[in-house]
């Protein structure tokens, strides 16, 4: 065996022995301090992405600096569909560099690599960790990214040690539920991913997920939430979200056009009810249209056609929950998943308090149909 040889095994036993101890209520920080002693890696993320919709989802981001992670929040949908696009392919443990994947004139587009360049770091390249299948025959595809340190770039030898890693890695990013659920991401268990903006934040306030479009709604809302662009945005932003939610409270932001607003709130996600690795806040973000608002007894924006002295006397049976689910029901094309978890419901407890509405309105449905249709009909026609 040849020195060059024995070194690369001796640095492979090495970082795969740091892996192994990384706990499970570990840090996937400790999975790149591990991959450190085989390449002079600085920062990075860990990601999935579907061969399908949705996008890629950023995990969680390992000591990247703020311009870099706004950078990659801000880098359009096609562009990052585009620079992830050879790892969907590759078998795990493949190591792509960013001069492999993009090149020419879209090399020039990407201020992505800008900012890394401005942030002083070297060569960046993405690492296919492995491949999980999902619903309707999709496959999931958990990856991560590196950037090297100012100047340096992929060799030969830290392909060939990365490789031979990699099974170590998938080891331990599973056991640290990272990504956060095997098969998807964490919102994904409870509602669909294109039509609400969220995030989860660490105890500490650390962003840990991020969906494609709270991203976009932030930007769309940022002047409203008086945070300046720039820098550390989507971080101030998560941070006057916390603070305005406090007491599990909402906060409503309007477009400076008048024409959309957001519902924002905040709910905690036990880490024993949805397999996950620590106890998270997920932060929600809902675009609603504005209304030709008119105020009801609730307080609520209400469409003229319900505004009658019926609906009115009918709704005055409800409590306070049960009106906002009324309201929900009729001013809104959510599904009842969402508009539970908007009121910090679960959806059987959901379910239940449908049904008594429909009792105290004297909606009487067949056993097994649905009781919205109805309810929403009755309402409607009063």
């Amino acid at each position: 065996m040849s020195a060059l040889a024995g070194s690369d095994k001796r640095c492979i036993d090495a970082s795969a022995r740091e892996l192994r101890r990384i706990p499970v209520q570990g840090s996937p920080e400790g999975v790149l301090d591990a991959l450190t002693r085989c390449a002079p890696i600085a920062c990075g993320l860990v990601g999935t992405m579907s061969d399908r919709d949705p996008p890629s989802v950023a995990s969680h981001l390992l000591r990247l600096p703020p311009e870099v992670s706004d950078g990659w929040a801000t880098t359009p949908r096609a562009h990052l569909t585009r620079m992830l696009a050879p790892l969907v392919p590759a078998s795990p443990g493949t190591l792509i560099s960013e001069t492999e994947s993009i090149t020419g004139q879209f090399r020039e587009e990407l201020e992505l690599l800008r900012r890394l360049r401005a942030a002083g770091l070297g060569e960046a390249a993405g690492y296919k960790v492995s491949a999980m299948p999902r619903e309707a025959g999709a496959r999931a595809h958990c990856f991560m990214t590196f950037a090297l340190e100012d100047g340096q770039t992929f060799t030969r030898e830290h392909r060939h040690l990365l490789a031979r890693l990699q099974p170590a890695v998938h080891a331990a990013l599973e056991r640290l539920c990272v990504p956060l659920v095997a098969s998807q991401s964490i919102l994904a268990q409870i509602v669909e991913e294109q039509t609400i903006g969220y995030m989860c934040l660490s105890r500490s306030g650390a962003i840990v997920e991020v969906n494609e479009r709270l991203h976009a709604l932030v930007r769309r809302f940022l002047r409203a939430a008086r945070v300046e662009d720039g820098r550390g945005a989507l971080a101030q932003f998560a941070g006057r979200a916390l603070d305005e939610t406090r007491g599990q409270r909402s906060w409503c932001l309007e477009h400076e056009d008048g024409s959309t607003h957001v519902k924002i709130s905040v709910h905690h996600l036990a880490k024993e009810t949805h397999i996950i690795g620590e106890d998270l806040q997920l932060v929600i973000m809902q675009e609603i249209p504005t209304l030709q608002r008119e105020k009801s007894l609730l307080g609520e924006a209400v469409p003229p056609m319900c505004q009658t002295p019926q609906l009115t006397a009918a709704l005055g049976e409800l409590d306070d929950v049960e009106q906002k689910i009324v309201v929900a029901m009729v001013t809104t094309k959510s599904q009842n998943k969402q508009i539970a978890i908007e009121m910090g419901l679960g959806l059987r407890a959901f379910e239940k308090r449908v049904q008594r509405i429909a009792s105290k309105l004297n909606i009487h449905v067949s056993r097994g149909t649905r009781v919205r249709p109805v309810l929403m009909r009755r309402l409607m026609s009063r």
